[in-house]
């Protein structure tokens, strides 16, 4: 019975060993590694996570662009006002504004790669939600200036 709880517990380590290893190749892949504790084995019997250095993030690479499309750089200006709006979500088509849509910064600016004829859906809190039509050609940088009137 003693040797079945050891085979069973050798086991069982080796498993979350695994585990942790999936986790961090996970995360390395996604280039978030400083926050995934990295899987060490202590002297001794078990596993253990130690937290790895902070180390300091690198810039993300500018994605290559996809056949056919062009970079629009939006402005979002308060129609009133004409002072730039920070935080406006801007979506390629119809689609929900959660945490991960990245919005307008404090100058007001968006940057995204679209096709020609695509419809930008523009929206905020304080202001009234619009779509865009943008014509574009590909490979060619575009700017676009969009005013939004508050509710």
């Amino acid at each position: 019975m003693l040797v079945l709880k050891i085979a069973l517990g050798i086991i069982l380590a080796f498993v979350i060993i695994g585990l942790a290893q999936c986790v961090f190749a996970i995360a390395l892949l996604r280039g978030i590694t400083s926050s995934i504790p990295t899987p060490t084995i202590r002297s001794g019997v078990g596993v253990g996570l130690a937290t790895p250095a902070r180390t300091s993030p690198r810039a993300s690479p500018t994605p290559s662009r996809a056949p056919g499309s062009a970079r629009v750089t939006v402005l979002v200006l308060d129609a009133a006002t004409l002072q730039p709006i920070s935080g406006v979500c801007v979506t390629v088509g119809p689609s929900s504004c959660d945490a991960v849509v990245v919005r307008t910064d404090p100058s007001g600016h968006q940057t995204l790669d679209v096709v020609s004829g695509s419809t930008l859906y523009l929206s905020h809190p304080d202001y009234v939600a619009l779509q865009r039509q943008v014509t574009t050609t590909a490979g060619q940088p575009t700017s676009v200036q969009i005013s939004m009137r508050r509710r």
